[in-house]
């Protein structure tokens, strides 16, 4: 698991995941770090993809880089993500500096 990493708008990321052979499974988490869409400090959810609330191009794409690196590319709208708020349940844009990304691969 990754500690967690900063989410910037079309950026990306390397983490080396010492597994020593390509990861079977990787998933993806958000960590609120500011009370946000109805999530406290310190709180989870899972990262998704596009869904279909505001523009496209929402979430993170990954790719395997051999046997050493996941590789993480953000969507490049201002909201990297969408969340459903969990308070109300309606979908929510949330900021990017409210939250934290962090990656987790299993062999």
């Amino acid at each position: 698991t990754s500690t967690g990493q900063t989410i910037t708008a079309a950026g990306a990321l390397t983490l080396a995941h010492g597994l020593g052979v390509a990861p079977k499974i990787i998933e993806l988490f958000l960590e609120n770090v500011t009370n946000e869409a109805g999530y406290v400090t310190g709180d989870f959810t899972a990262a998704v993809g596009q869904t279909g609330y505001g523009p496209a191009g929402r979430g993170a794409a990954l790719n395997v880089e051999g046997t050493t690196n996941i590789l993480v590319r953000f969507g490049d709208p201002a909201n990297t993500f969408s969340v459903i708020n969990f308070s109300t349940g309606a979908a929510a844009n949330i900021t990017n500096a409210n939250w934290l990304l962090r990656v987790r691969a299993y062999a």
